[in-house]
């Protein structure tokens, strides 16, 4: 389970709470986490949070080479400005609203390598 979809349940469960149950909620929340063995999601769980919070959505575009900006708009459905990466080696990565694209070859290339060092 990612951060977000936690941060996602812990809003639904503080909806309509006082603070007293709102306390209540966020300690068996976070004994939850960790009695699933994912305490190293709570600062990504808080950082989701902070975001929502604050109504702020960055968005970022990030290709391997400049030819590959108008594509990579294109695909990903953004006008954003774009960031050269060349550490990408080829295609881009979109992140919005905490969630990532990533059609790199670098990404491919570790999926490849990870898969076959199994």
């Amino acid at each position: 389970m990612q951060a977000r979809h936690y941060a996602q349940a812990l809003q639904e469960a503080l909806k309509g709470k006082t603070a007293a149950e709102q306390g209540k909620v966020v300690t068996a929340f976070v004994a939850r986490v960790k009695a699933r063995k994912h305490e190293k999601l709570l600062p990504g769980i808080l950082s989701v949070l902070a975001r929502g919070t604050s109504g702020r959505s960055e968005e970022s575009l990030v290709v391997a080479r400049q030819k590959d900006v108008v594509r990579a708009r294109k695909e990903a459905g953004t006008k954003v400005g774009a960031i050269i990466n060349p550490n990408l080696i080829g295609g881009w990565q979109h992140q919005k609203d905490g969630v990532l694209t990533d059609t790199s070859y670098k990404r491919s290339l570790i999926e490849l390598y990870r898969n076959i060092t199994k």
